[in-house]
């Protein structure tokens, strides 16, 4: 009987800490805006879209070159995500299918980079 009790008792310590608990993993998934439109724009979409449009004149020829191509693309598709967040999507249907189109040529982007192609 002891031992139930025991057992009982750990259990509900238990189901007291878990809402504690997901409502604390709750708040870390919660994203929060931190740059405007306009910072995403000008200091990450711009600039890892031009390394991608310039590659006919600026081929990497090192692999520190690569790799710095390689977190340009990587930075520009993943650059797409920011702007599916929920507060910055302005005319969902065209946003989405921009973003989208974003997103594709960024992975694709950091596909050939990867292929050193």
């Amino acid at each position: 009987m002891r031992k139930f009790v025991v057992v009982l008792m750990a259990c509900a310590a238990l189901a007291e800490a878990l809402p504690a608990q997901q409502s604390d993993s709750e708040s870390v998934r919660e994203m929060r805006r931190v740059g405007s439109m306009s910072q995403i724009m000008v200091h990450l979409i711009y600039p890892t879209s031009d390394a991608v449009f310039y590659i006919d004149t600026r081929t990497p020829t090192t692999e520190a070159e690569w790799n710095t191509l390689e977190g340009q693309t990587l930075m520009l598709a993943e650059s797409a995500n920011l702007l599916l967040m929920p507060d910055r999507i302005r005319d969902e249907d065209q946003w989405i299918a921009d973003t989208k189109l974003l997103l594709d040529v960024g992975r694709a982007a950091l596909r050939a980079t990867r292929d050193r192609d």
